[in-house]
């Protein structure tokens, strides 16, 4: 029996189907490998309610801090090396941007209709150590300078306790400027919680009630999570804007100021 021979023909259209799939496997391995990585990286994340700006979620590294105004469209981000600080609306373009030194020296205009900025000011005086949550933390009263020199709890005006927390892994810039966000005093731990003894203002609707302890920060998570490190770039342009309240507040992002403040002591 004579043995099989491809044509010439035959062979030629062979060899191009298999230059075709190595083309096409090049091709594959090559969009594999350019497709960029999404690099993750461990934040400590709380999810807190101030009077200054409601409800908000921070995200706080050695490298980096970000803060989210009630969604994620709508935040604050800073990072080393020179922790400039940018606020940024995603969705009106809007933002502003200050150095880390100016950001901790001026007072944010939070559109919450209270003046909260003599909070940053307060005096404390440590009295005591509990453990939160399996964390040490510091209780500290506000304080006044006694007749003697010496600092004593507060025997008028605004009373109250301030608790804050031992975090590792978090750089003190990205704290410093979490509490002057949320007009707290600088300290060297993560701010927990402020509340102002007999000064209560639960919200009732829209009426106040008189009576009992006013937090004037609440913390109701904490927890080490997985993020991605674009969260902490910052915007490539956007309109630049004078005042906080510009950018904060928008129809198109997040409920009208009230609506979010209220929804900051549910």
């Amino acid at each position: 029996m004579p043995s099989y021979c491809p044509s010439p023909n035959l062979k030629f259209r062979r060899l191009l189907r298999l230059a075709s799939f190595s083309v096409a496997l090049t091709s594959i391995v090559s969009l594999t490998c350019d497709r960029p990585s999404f690099a993750s990286e461990k934040a400590f994340s709380a999810k807190q309610s101030s009077i200054s700006v409601g409800v908000s979620v921070c995200y706080l590294t050695s490298q980096a801090v970000r803060v989210d105004f009630g969604n994620d469209k709508v935040y604050l981000v800073a990072k080393a090396p020179s922790w400039k600080v940018v606020l940024y609306n995603s969705v009106t373009k809007c933002g502003m941007e200050m150095s880390y030194a100016r950001w901790l020296a001026h007072h944010p205009k939070w559109n919450h209709g209270k003046d909260v900025d003599w909070v940053p000011r307060e005096r404390l005086l440590k009295v005591g150590s509990p453990v939160i949550d399996g964390r040490k933390c510091t209780d500290y009263v506000l304080a006044e300078m006694s007749p003697s020199g010496r600092l004593a709890p507060k025997a008028g005006g605004n009373k109250g306790h301030f608790i804050v927390a031992q975090v590792e892994g978090v750089a003190p810039q990205a704290l410093h400027i979490l509490q002057r966000t949320v007009d707290m005093p600088q300290v060297t731990d993560f701010p927990l919680r402020l509340t102002i003894n007999g000064k209560s203002r639960p919200v009732e609707g829209m009426r106040w009630s008189m009576g009992g302890d006013s937090h004037l920060l609440s913390t109701s998570s904490i927890k080490t999570v997985a993020v991605p490190s674009s969260i902490f770039l910052y915007p490539k342009s956007f309109k630049p804007m004078a005042f906080e309240t510009e950018i904060l507040y928008d129809s198109k992002t997040m409920n009208s100021n009230v609506e979010q403040f209220l929804n900051a002591f549910q």
